[in-house]
């Protein structure tokens, strides 16, 4: 990272030395071992099961070396086994922009460990962090977090895929695509439009005399509601539909959902706020990944870019 933008003033002492100490050893672990099996993941011809054997045991690799050295304790809260009481962004950014100048996957993978436990760690059920946030900072468990879709994009509003309750379960059906992790995680925070006989029968409702307030608690209860939900690979109804290429290696897929069966434990945020929440979150994932530094315009010439 430029020194030159470690001394600005919202960075302290600790970024600092978060910036140094990170690119030590990246310098070290990562320049002869993973960006090595990346430069030669680039130039294979795609398409063969052995290339995307390859790409995921990179992918592991790295996350394991990422967990084993305590750098993944950036992505989850000291409660659960992190650096921070809270997740602090600007360390995030450092740490990202540390490993994206040696290694693109590194980049990623450390990315998607917080980026797919982020719901969990900001709305979850302590359940729910206990089951999985600990693994995700010894980087025992690899996360994903899926939310867009082939027609939709990552809008909300326009998903498809679908979830409804089933007794003590949900059941979802449908398609995510562009999966960062796809194919390897061991968690999937899933977003899913909620199918509510309720919702849909107050959106048939006439307005018949109708207040104003009430016409409004009517129209909010129509609008479409939203949910994540954690699925895991061995649940019934999941699969791995493709495996997706890329110029830059690395775990990518869409995947589908027929029938899928998830406890609704595994539900994250409390109902009444869950779709406030998902919104938080897409807004959430789009900063840090979207910039090399908190809260600050890219320097000239460079444009900030999310993934999708």
């Amino acid at each position: 990272m430029d020194s030159a933008t470690l001394v600005w003033p919202f960075f302290t002492d600790a970024h600092r030395k978060l910036a140094a100490s990170l690119e030590e050893w990246a310098e070290r672990e990562i320049t002869e071992g993973i960006a090595g099996a990346e430069r030669q993941l680039d130039g294979q011809k795609g398409g063969s099961v052995t290339g995307t054997g390859d790409v995921d045991a990179a992918c592991r690799s790295v996350v394991r070396k990422l967990g084993k050295a305590g750098w993944l304790r950036y992505t989850v809260p000291a409660a659960y086994g992190g650096a921070h009481d809270q997740l602090d962004v600007r360390s995030l950014c450092i740490a990202r922009e540390t490993l994206a100048r040696i290694s693109g996957l590194a980049d990623v993978s450390f990315a998607m460990q917080g980026l797919g436990s982020g719901p969990i760690t900001l709305f979850g059920s302590r359940a729910l962090k206990e089951r999985y946030l600990r693994r995700v900072g010894r980087g025992e468990a690899i996360a994903a977090f899926a939310i867009s879709e082939t027609n939709a994009g990552s809008d909300i509003a326009a998903m498809e895929t679908s979830a409804r309750r089933d007794g003590n379960d949900y059941v979802i059906d449908g398609e995510k695509t562009w999966i960062s992790n796809g194919g390897i995680a061991d968690f999937y925070v899933v977003f899913c439009r909620l199918a509510s006989d309720e919702a849909r029968s107050a959106g048939r409702r006439k307005p018949k005399d109708l207040g104003m307030r009430a016409a409004a608690e009517r129209g909010a209860a129509s609008r479409p509601q939203f949910i994540a939900i954690v699925v895991e690979p061995d649940d019934s109804g999941f699969s791995v539909a493709e495996r997706i290429e890329t110029i830059a290696p690395h775990p990518l897929a869409r995947i589908r959902f027929d029938n899928c069966r998830v406890p609704a434990d595994r539900v994250v945020g409390e109902p009444e706020h869950r779709q406030e929440r998902l919104r938080h979150q897409v807004d959430r994932r789009q900063d840090v990944p979207g910039r090399g530094r908190h809260q600050c315009e890219p320097p000239p010439g460079q444009v900030p870019i999310g993934p999708a």
